[in-house]
């Protein structure tokens, strides 16, 4: 998902550089890797931030944060932040709806097999950033959650 992700970003806004993390990239190396203003980084996130080796202005979360533990999303939400960027995005599946805004804190649900309900609003602001939009789009075969953050 990856590579699409950032074919699909990278077509729609071709002025900026990307970068795709993933603990393995070779098959968007593959297919996508040859694109210009794209590039893939074999790794964990939240490390090459936290070692200073990832930083930008954005940083784009799909189908990824559901799969962390309350623990580990908080990590990475404060390394978003100590790396410097500016935004933080998530495209999140959710599977049932609850109320989503930072007054309920930093909480987070366990829902299906591996997969978490977290408050991003609440992890956002105990982390310093600024909630700009929140929408829960059910124009999906399952509701996908799409934030938008400033710091």
């Amino acid at each position: 998902a990856i590579g699409k992700t950032l074919d699909l970003v990278s077509n729609q806004f071709p002025d900026h550089y990307y970068i795709g993390v993933d603990l393995n990239v070779e098959n968007a190396k593959r297919v996508f890797g040859s694109k210009a203003g794209v590039e893939f980084i074999d790794g964990y996130a939240v490390d090459l931030m936290e070692n200073g080796e990832l930083a930008g202005d954005v940083i784009f979360f799909t189908t990824t944060a559901c799969l962390f533990v309350p623990d580990e999303l908080d990590r990475y939400i404060a390394a978003c932040r100590d790396a410097g960027f500016k935004y933080v995005v998530f495209c999140e599946p959710v599977f049932y709806h609850e109320k989503l805004d930072a007054t309920y804190g930093p909480n987070s649900l366990h829902s299906i097999m591996h997969a978490w309900m977290h408050n991003y609003p609440g992890y956002l602001e105990k982390n310093g950033f600024t909630v700009e939009r929140c929408l829960i789009d059910d124009n999906y075969s399952f509701s996908t959650i799409r934030y938008g953050f400033d710091i």
